[in-house]
């Protein structure tokens, strides 16, 4: 099944000078790109992977289509915010929350509940959600609520009010999280499902919290002594805070922190490029993303899309942008010689096809030109003659080399000459370790 999707122009064997098209090859390993799909229709404005890449979350804000040729210079009258989750493993997106807001709502959003902030748990499927509300009067105050996708499940769920200081601090390398609670003075640990612990005091509102320590149990910060900036860098001090007791400790210098553990890197590197269509007095300005690999000993190339905006590479997927529009060119793993066997097969059934193709078009020229086949000759000659019949050149090359490969076998261009035209060859079509045998009565097989 595989075999079937992989992309035409890859898997060349590794002393091929030909490039490879849709595949990137290492010793032993073999990347291939599967047709990209639809990751959430335009209006995607925010992309938050998890941390091991197994999971996308999308915030999107969808405004409802007008006939106008000038849609900016109109307010919309509707509107659609949505936070949606992919995941890179079952293809799928689903739907978490979602808000419908009216023309009165999007002029003066007061009252409407927004995303303000998404941020995902380390070693873990689960996610925290920050949400807001502006308060309907003239202060700037704001309700604030936590809310924990669990993408395992595909659900969201409600876990408390957040005040509107309060700071999530979430751990580097460990599900894990500290929410720090300005108007108590107090920080409680988060589990990963968002479940609070007991309350350690932490009265010293002064102490910035810069992130967490190696050991999981600490965190690491400073205590600022003035507003003034300057000021504030010259008597800034080095505190360490324990997140069950709250207990703080001055230290001489900057505290290890705590680093985040990233994936194995892939042997290949995204790579953006812009170019200028011209056609006529028209041009247009694109910008092709593709894959390569990190060291001439990785062979070949995937191409990604000929115009596309904030590329990442994901474990199994790279993500882009197009017109508002979130696609993912899906990306499979193999050994390379399981590859190879598969790409040789595919090969083979692409140049009998070609080949089935070259027969039925010699087929209608004799049609046309009383029952009489091109004159013979070189077989690049006969392919030129018979093309309007085809309209793609392409089929007469070696699908494995991308040189010409068709021969032409008669001497006779009567069909009448041919007393056995089902096992007399009209021509040959080279492809990986063989050639088609291409008959005069337009039958083909593999040699």
């Amino acid at each position: 099944m595989i075999g079937g999707l992989l992309l035409s122009g890859a898997g060349k064997r590794q002393e091929s000078p030909v490039a490879i098209a849709g595949a990137i090859l290492t010793e032993k390993d073999a990347y291939v790109a599967l047709p990209p799909e639809v990751v959430s229709p335009s209006g995607t404005e925010r992309v938050i992977s998890s941390p091991d890449g197994k999971y996308i979350l999308i915030q999107r804000t969808m405004l409802a289509p007008t006939k106008s040729p000038f849609p900016d210079d109109i307010p919309p009258k509707r509107a659609e915010l949505s936070l949606l989750l992919w995941n890179t493993s079952t293809r799928q997106t689903s739907v978490l929350w979602r808000r419908t807001l009216n023309e009165a709502d999007i002029a003066q959003p007061s009252g409407v509940e927004m995303i303000d902030e998404i941020q995902w748990l380390p070693k873990s499927s689960q996610a925290f959600v920050q949400f807001v509300t502006k308060i309907e009067d003239d202060s700037q105050r704001s309700n604030r609520r936590l809310a924990v996708v669990d993408a395992s499940r595909g659900s969201l769920r409600n876990a408390f009010s957040l005040g509107e200081k309060d700071e999530l601090i979430i751990a580097t390398d460990r599900p894990l999280a500290v929410l720090r609670r300005f108007d108590k003075s107090a920080m409680q640990v988060l589990s990963a499902n968002g479940v609070p612990g007991s309350a350690s005091i932490l009265s010293d509102n002064a102490i910035i919290i810069g992130g967490w320590m190696p050991n999981g149990k600490t965190l690491w910060g400073v205590r600022v002594f003035s507003s003034d900036a300057l000021e504030a860098e010259k008597k800034k001090r080095w505190v360490i805070v324990d997140i069950q007791s709250g207990a703080v400790s001055s230290v001489e210098k900057r505290p290890e922190i705590a680093r985040m553990e990233n994936p194995p890197a892939p042997p290949f590197v995204l790579k953006t490029g812009q170019e200028t269509l011209k056609k006529e007095n028209i041009s247009a300005e694109i910008a092709p993303i593709w894959l390569e690999g990190k060291t001439k000993e990785t062979i070949g190339k995937i191409f990604v899309t000929s115009d596309g905006e904030q590329p990442e590479l994901l474990p199994g997927a790279v993500l882009y942008r197009k017109h508002g529009a979130l696609f993912a060119l899906p990306l499979i793993r193999m050994d390379r010689e399981t590859y190879t066997r598969l790409e040789t097969e595919r090969q083979r059934r692409v140049t009998l096809a070609n080949a089935k193709q070259i027969g039925l078009a010699m087929m209608m020229y004799c049609q046309d030109y009383d029952e009489n086949f091109p004159p013979s000759g070189e077989g690049k000659m006969i392919a030129e003659v018979v093309n309007p019949y085809l309209k793609n050149d392409s089929v007469f090359k070696d699908v494995s080399t991308g040189k010409f490969g068709f021969t032409p076998a008669y001497n006779m261009t009567a069909l009448s000459s041919y007393n056995t035209p089902a096992t007399t060859p009209l021509g040959y079509l080279t492809g990986p370790g063989g050639r088609v045998i291409i008959y005069v009565d337009g039958h083909v097989t593999w040699e």
